[in-house]
């Protein structure tokens, strides 16, 4: 009997400290987001770190006692280039580099986002669409109409963001239900506000249209206080620029 008793004292002081290994042994992941991607990652006007997925990861730190998720600022670039077609960004893929372990809010996109990286599960039950902004002119009248199979035509690629590029060769026009036309050019938009350089090639001529998420004129002109986004250029919405697809949503898995 006293062996048996010992037997279940060692059992459970093994269990006991098994259990402090656990909670004690605290993982720390860092993940970044950039500050131009609301209401998903953006920044307070006081500069603090805000979004829903910062609120995400926030929560998880809060209900896992083996994990501690730290959110830094990162530029969308280091986490995803368009260079080459696309491919991860320099941080993340750089296995020597230890300060960023993942990025948030990503689209998971079909192509080369799902050939290059790997993604949690959605956090939306619905994927954002995709959509063509494009000029009008003075008489209203766009630039790109809507029945376009784009032939001929330069398309604005918003560098390191979705949709990608290769997300014009996976979604259907909605007006002609028709895949777009192969024939067409892609120049990439690239900086810190990489949708800032896009939305300033569209108006100076750089290209005809831009594909583009199909809320980004709505969230970009709304202005929210912390902004760091250029406002002006994206004032004029139904007078100057206007979409001419929306609810194009192939682009994306969920």
């Amino acid at each position: 009997m006293a062996q048996t008793t010992s037997s279940v004292a060692l059992f459970y002081t093994l269990v006991a400290c098994l259990k402090v290994a656990t909670v004690t042994a605290v993982k720390t992941i860092t993940l970044g987001q950039d500050i131009d991607y609301p209401p998903y990652a953006f920044q307070t006007a006081d500069g603090e770190l805000a979004g829903f997925g910062k609120d995400f990861a926030d929560g998880m730190s809060a209900m896992c006692e083996d994990i501690d998720i730290k959110v830094v600022k990162e530029s969308w670039a280091n986490c995803w280039s368009s260079e080459g077609g696309g491919r991860l960004g320099a941080k993340l893929a750089n296995a020597s580099d230890t300060s960023l372990d993942g990025c948030m809010t990503y689209t998971h996109g079909q192509g080369v986002r799902d050939t290059f990286a790997d993604f949690t599960d959605a956090m939306l039950n619905d994927n954002k669409a995709a959509g063509l902004l494009t000029l009008l002119d003075s008489d209203g009248k766009p630039k790109v109409t809507g029945l376009s199979d784009l032939s001929g035509k330069t398309l604005i690629d918003v560098g390191g963001w979705a949709p990608t590029s290769d997300g014009l060769s996976i979604v259907t026009n909605k007006c002609t239900s028709e895949k777009y036309s192969p024939d067409y050019e892609v120049v990439v938009a690239n900086g810190d506000i990489a949708n800032d350089v896009a939305m300033q090639m569209l108006r100076d001529g750089e290209g005809d249209a831009i594909f583009i998420y199909a809320d980004q004129v709505e969230e970009y002109s709304a202005c929210p206080a912390g902004s760091t986004w250029n406002c002006t250029l994206w004032e004029g919405f139904g007078t100057e620029v206007a979409y001419v697809q929306t609810g194009q949503f192939g682009h994306a898995m969920n």
